[in-house]
């Protein structure tokens, strides 16, 4: 088993999160002039897995059932969840009873309640630090080999610039283009050679510029294709504040851009952006879209959250016989679903 364990997220962010506390890890033997392998986790006694907020438990619960855990779990750029907050502190609780060290890093908000439930646990150290994004949390509080601290600053800046939308970078646009990889196992292989080219300190390859090409291509098609698609719709009697919601689809520009092009085009309060597994991710340009997505059972920042709705179980089936039927009632059901979040918090905030 290897002795630590980075759990990190699926986005740019996650990677090089992940990337700087395993350099940090590896210090001593590059500084000795040893370099780093092909695949940066043979011979480091460190495993990273990548993950989605809502699914963070599931691995936790892994490692919990696991005869011989790690000596240390390492959590970066996940935040808490509501809905899986209870099972987070109950396998954290048990895992370092057995001797675990847990390090927390995030920029995510989280509730004062999570912070204090894990803070009082023994061997459990929470870095939670909301005006940088989860890279520049870790790169904060380790410290990297001398050789590679010049790169490694650079990419924790174009990371940064990128996923706090601050743009400040030139790399910034570049690698959140490049890097974006799909769901899934492949999408995990493609997350694993970043994961191997960055802790080289290969920030940049000719051989991308293909790709950007085609994913400004594809972006500008997606654009065009979500405008004829998007639905604007009310969010309380009055119209007051609306809501541009839209299913995304294969060729759809990243999360991110979509929700912002949205916004600007349509004049909304909030985007909408669902996948068909029922994932969401909310935005805004001045409501607290994480109040939503914590009464979801999600969470994330005022301006940008996500969070995962359930559905029913005959969803399924109409997803694969009636792809149209589906989207429909999926939409249908998002809609309802935020609607009574956005009722509850506002009134929440009406007294």
């Amino acid at each position: 088993m290897a002795k630590v364990v980075i759990i990190t997220h699926t986005d740019l962010d996650g990677v090089v999160s992940a990337v700087v506390y395993h350099l940090s890890l590896m210090k001593n033997v590059i500084e000795d002039g040893n370099s780093i392998s092909q695949d940066p986790e043979i011979g480091s006694d460190t495993i990273v897995h990548f993950t989605e907020p809502h699914s963070l438990n599931l691995v936790l619960k892994e490692l919990e059932a696991q005869k011989q855990p790690p000596e240390k779990i390492v959590i970066t750029d996940l935040g808490a969840n509501r809905d899986t907050i209870s099972d987070i502190i109950g396998y954290i609780k048990n895992l370092v009873g057995r001797s675990v060290i847990v390090e927390w890093y995030d920029h995510h908000k989280w509730d004062d309640s999570w912070i204090s439930q894990l803070t009082n646990l023994e061997n459990v150290k929470l870095f939670i630090e909301t005006d940088t994004c989860a890279a520049g949390v870790v790169y904060r509080h380790v410290s990297v080999p001398e050789l590679l601290s010049s790169c490694i600053s650079n990419l924790v800046s174009a990371t940064c610039a990128a996923d706090v939308w601050r743009w400040d970078n030139l790399l910034a646009p570049l690698l959140y283009r490049v890097t974006m990889s799909p769901r899934g196992a492949k999408g995990d292989l493609e997350r694993r050679r970043l994961f191997e080219r960055f802790s080289r300190c290969e920030i940049w390859s000719d051989d991308w510029r293909d790709k950007l090409e085609e994913q400004m291509d594809r972006e500008l098609k997606g654009y065009t294709d979500a405008l004829k698609k998007k639905k604007v719709l009310p969010l309380e009697e009055n119209g007051e504040t609306t809501a541009v919601f839209i299913l995304k689809e294969k060729g759809h520009p990243p999360t991110s851009f979509l929700a912002n092009f949205l916004l600007r085009r349509t004049g909304a309060d909030i985007a909408i952006i669902a996948r068909v597994d029922g994932a969401l991710s909310l935005r805004s340009r001045g409501e607290d879209v994480r109040e939503i997505a914590v009464c979801l059972g999600g969470g994330g920042h005022p301006r940008a959250s996500g969070a995962k709705i359930g559905l029913p179980f005959y969803y399924g089936f109409l997803r694969v016989i009636l792809p149209f039927v589906y989207k429909r009632l999926l939409m249908k059901r998002v809609v309802e679903r935020v609607k009574r979040c956005f009722d509850k918090t506002r009134r929440k905030h009406l007294g």
